[in-house]
């Protein structure tokens, strides 16, 4: 099974322990065949997107989704088939 979207949907995100958030709010969809560039100053929260779309992160708020299904449903063996094809 291949990755055909990457949906975020009010995703936001902070670290434990802190009350200040990395990202908020952030809606956006990626397609298949779609190029996407993260810019951003250093602590911007290019890093921790990432971290979250790889499934290394779980979303503070919000919804991530790949292909339709929350990322945090998926199991790492599966999130690793997802992203390795």
């Amino acid at each position: 099974m291949s990755v055909d979207t990457v949906e975020a949907k009010k995703l936001s995100y902070r670290y434990p322990l802190t009350d200040q958030y990395v990202l908020r709010s952030i809606d956006l969809t990626i397609q298949r065949g779609e190029k996407v560039a993260l810019v951003g100053e250093n602590g911007a929260g290019k890093t921790t997107f990432v971290k979250l779309v790889s499934g290394m992160l779980y979303p503070s708020d919000g919804m991530l989704l790949v292909n339709g299904i929350p990322v945090e449903e998926l199991l790492p063996a599966s999130r690793e088939r997802y992203y390795n094809e």
